[in-house]
């Protein structure tokens, strides 16, 4: 919840989701279940009812797709999958994300 989110914050917060020195995972919101940053910012959104813009849900789902390598890592889980429906839902087009990230690469001379 909001309290519980708000008393972690100081400065500044860390939303991630790789294990790292406890103090760092205690002091900000690291979730090592979680398949990546995007999803923990999905659930927020989820939680507090903030509507999610197209342009935020193309980005978010490029962290899902980045940080899941495009669904196939082990932390890959349903709520993954819960979290790309409710980035498309909005507005995330899977298949443009996944030819802007994976299919425009130039040779160079």
């Amino acid at each position: 919840t909001w309290s519980l989110l708000k008393d972690k914050i100081k400065e500044f917060l860390i939303i991630d989701h790789h294990e790292g020195e406890s103090d760092v995972i205690a002091s900000n919101l690291v979730l090592v279940d979680a398949s990546s940053a995007s999803e923990i910012i999905t659930n927020l959104y989820d939680h507090y009812k903030i509507p999610i813009t197209p342009h935020s849900a193309q980005t978010l789902y490029a962290g899902v797709m980045f940080d899941t390598g495009n669904f196939r890592y082990a932390k890959t889980t349903p709520n993954t999958f819960h979290t790309a429906m409710t980035l498309v839902q909005p507005g995330a087009v899977p298949s443009k994300m996944f030819e802007l990230m994976n299919e425009n690469n130039e040779i160079s001379t």
